[in-house]
Order: structure tokens, then C-alpha cells, then sequence
């Protein structure tokens, strides 16, 4: 959803591509052509962050979840075997890591299919003989040159504090959604946490946004990114009924405080300052008054059958040097994407905080219906209720015995 600033910036990166091009007639054209087609791809891959292929998404349907669990990395074993407190600290974080994935995953992953959680040694004799299943893991942590992991202590302050400080470093988490039978290769989507380090926050909020597309895509798997778009749009509404939760370590200060906020986000948009440890709290309530603000680093599969961190703009010898991020806000109770847009900054400002308040507001403003389509909407007969993902696993799963 990009702004009209946004499109402002695209006109005038096309002017500076082609300004320096000395060609005449249809040479010139053809130029003027490359550089637009080339901008239109940087300017609308964002929306990638929320695409599967058709072909994997058809897949989905009938199988079921594989959680893969971390095992201690024999190379970091090797490496940390001469200090007993860093290896002490290794192991632990493994334990840690798979105990807050498994309480996310089974809180909230809504998409509907059977959930099993298994070894990365069960999980790879499994992709030797089944195409039943998708697998989700936080891959970060059997990542060779992760070797900074083992500094982390579990207690929740210290993990935090490594988390501001890898998100400084920009050195991210990745958690990948894969199908069984290609588990030693490419995933079928890929959400990058802000930090490499295992914490609460980041995998609620990973699973929460991966379930919430799997089960869109579990429902309808020919759905594309722009009808996916669109659903959040039309939830942009529900920002008004919700407190926003904002983590103050990804704010802008004015001065030395958080003040401006109170009157970008006026009266009609209740918030509140909190940090990763409040709003996990939060989440684990599902109060239902309630939605969270993140802002995470996004991969985007291009054309050229690569993939890269995103760039805001430049060549394509800049594609792994700027990173694009993006903002979304997701309900506490229900883990929907209520809003998101494109962000070149990992951190909220003041024009964000009215990009909030407007969608929110435009929204509420074309929804009200006048008395009369109030009237002819009584009149519709009642549609066919919807089958929740479970219920519709379940009835293809009888169909489809396997």
C-alpha cells in the first residue's frame, strides 16, 4: 500500500536512469521502456512478502505440519568443548529454542493441519519417503557461522538484550515453510525475524504470520498476493475496536520522549508503549481488545530466480547491500495481518503512525452503509457458513485417506 510520496520517489528514480541516455527515437524509447519495467520490479516486489507459488500452494491442502527441532550442531560442540560455560550456555539455548517454538506452535498456528514435532534427524529420513507433509523451522541455529549464539544466556532480559544488539548488526533469524520432499532445498516461504537470537516475540509473531497465510492459501491455494492484499485492507477497519501495541525499541523520539505520538494517533486510535516481554504477555491473554506492531526484514524472490534482502532502489549490484523492511499489525487474539506498507527504515516515525490512523479511518469511513443498502442488506439471505480450516482439513482429509 504505498503512499503517493512513494510513487513520487519512483518518477523521479526513472528520470535519473534516463537522464543521462543520449540515444534518439526508438532507441531512446526502448531505454526509457527497460528503465521502467526494471523500476515497476523493485517498486512492487514488497508485495512478495506475502506470495507462494501456485504450484506449492496446491500442495498444502492435505498435508500435515512437521515442527523440526534444533539438535546441538556437532561443529559448535567441537568448537566450545574447551570452555564449559559457553558450552553449558550452548546447550541450553537449544532447549530453550525448542520449548518456546513448541508453546508458539501449538497456541497459535491456526492453519488447520495436524501438528507433529520432530528431530532434524527424523525429519530427514521422513523426506526420503513422503510427500505428506510441510515443515517449519527456525533455521538460524544450526547456522555455522552463527557462532555469536553461544554468548546468549536463556533468562528473558539477556535474551532481549542480544536481540536489540543483533538487530543493530542486522543479523537475522530465518524461519522456512517447506515441503517434506524438498526439505534439503528451496522453501516454499521464507519469514526473516529481526534477530538471529531465539526469543518469544519474534517466534509468536512468525508463526502467527506464517499460519494466518497458510491457512488463506490452505483454503483457496490459487489465491495470489493481491487478493491476500486485499483481505488485509479490508481489515484495516478493525484497528479502530484495537489498542496498538508498540515495542518502544523500533520507535522514533521527538525530543527525548514518545509525546508526538499522542497526537498523530488521535482519540480514535488507542495505543500503548510496551516492549517484546509486555506484548508476548499480551498475546499469551488473546485479549481481544488488542493488536501488536512489528517491523521485520523481508526476502523477495525476483525474476531472475534469485532471491536478496530487499533494496529500496539503486542497481542491481545494490540488491545486498539495502534492506527493505516491513511494518505489520497483527491481532493479538485472532493472529490476522490487520495492516502493513513498505518501510526503508527498521523504525516507526511519525508519518507512520498517521498511515495507521488514516487506513483505519478511511476504511470505517466506506464501510458505513446508508439506510437504505442497510435496509436491501436485511433482505440478503443468510450466506453459507464458512468451514474453519480444521473442519475443512478434515473433510477433504476423509475423502483423501493417505
Amino acid at each position: 500500500m504505498p503512499d503517493s510520496g512513494y510513487q513520487i520517489k519512483k518518477l523521479s528514480g526513472i528520470r535519473h536512469l534516463v537522464s543521462g541516455i543520449k540515444f534518439s527515437g526508438n532507441m531512446y524509447k526502448i531505454q526509457l521502456y527497460i528503465a521502467i519495467l526494471f523500476l515497476g520490479l523493485c517498486s512492487s516486489s514488497y508485495a512478495q512478502m506475502f506470495e507462494f507459488s501456485p504450484k506449492d500452494a496446491s500442495k498444502l491442502p492435505m498435508r500435515r505440519l512437521l515442527v523440526v527441532l534444533q539438535e546441538e550442531q556437532p561443529e559448535m560442540l567441537n568448537r566450545l568443548k574447551k570452555d564449559e560455560v559457553k558450552l553449558a550456555r550452548y546447550k541450553a539455548l537449544i532447549q530453550y529454542s525448542n520449548s518456546i517454538l513448541k508453546k508458539a506452535v501449538l497456541n497459535f498456528w491456526r492453519a488447520g493441519q495436524p501438528i507433529r514435532f520432530v528431530t532434524l534427524e527424523e525429519c530427514l529420513k521422513i523426506s526420503d519417503t513422503s510427500q505428506s507433509f510441510i515443515t517449519l523451522e527456525f533455521t538460524s541455529l544450526r547456522q555455522n557461522e552463527n557462532v555469536q549464539l553461544h554468548h546468549l544466556k536463556t533468562d528473558t532480559s539477556t535474551i532481549y538484550e542480544a536481540r536489540r544488539e543483533l538487530m543493530r548488526r542486522k543479523e537475522y533469524g530465518f524461519f522456512e515453510l517447506k515441503l517434506i520432499e524438498r526439505f534439503r532445498g528451496a522453501s516454499v516461504y521464507t519469514f526473516v525475524t529481526p534477530s538471529s537470537a531465539p526469543n518469544e516475540y519474534d517466534f509468536i509473531t512468525a508463526v502467527q504470520f506464517i499460519s494466518a497465510l497458510t491457512k488463506e492459501k490452505f483454503l483457496e491455494p490459487k489465491m495470489t498476493s493481491k487478493d491476500y492484499e486485499q483481505l488485509i485492507q479490508q481489515d484495516n477497519k478493525k484497528l479502530v475496536n484495537r489498542v496498538l501495541l508498540a515495542d518502544t525499541n523500533v520507535l522514533t523520539k521527538h525530543g527525548k520522549s514518545f509525546d508526538y505520538i499522542r497526537q498523530e494517533y488521535d482519540s480514535m486510535g488507542a495505543y500503548q508503549l510496551s516492549d517484546p516481554k509486555g506484548i508476548v504477555e499480551k498475546i499469551y491473554s488473546g485479549d481481544t481488545n488488542y493488536a501488536y506492531l512489528n517491523i521485520v526484514p523481508y526476502i523477495d524472490p525476483i525474476a531472475r530466480g534469485q532471491s536478496f534482502l530487499g533494496t529500496g532502489g539503486g542497481n542491481i549490484n545494490d540488491y545486498d547491500k539495502t534492506v527493505y523492511y516491513i511494518q505489520f499489525i497483527l491481532d493479538v487474539a485472532s493472529g490476522d495481518v490487520l495492516y502493513y506498507d513498505k518501510s526503508q527504515e527498521n523504525i516507526v516515525n511519525m508519518r507512520d503512525w498517521k498511515k495507521y490512523l488514516r487506513a483505519s479511518k478511511e476504511k470505517k469511513e466506506k464501510e458505513k452503509p446508508s439506510s437504505e443498502s442497510s435496509q436491501q442488506e436485511q433482505k440478503k439471505p443468510e450466506k453459507t457458513k464458512t468451514l474453519t480450516p480444521q473442519q475443512h482439513y478434515q473433510n477433504q482429509y476423509q475423502q483423501n485417506q493417505y
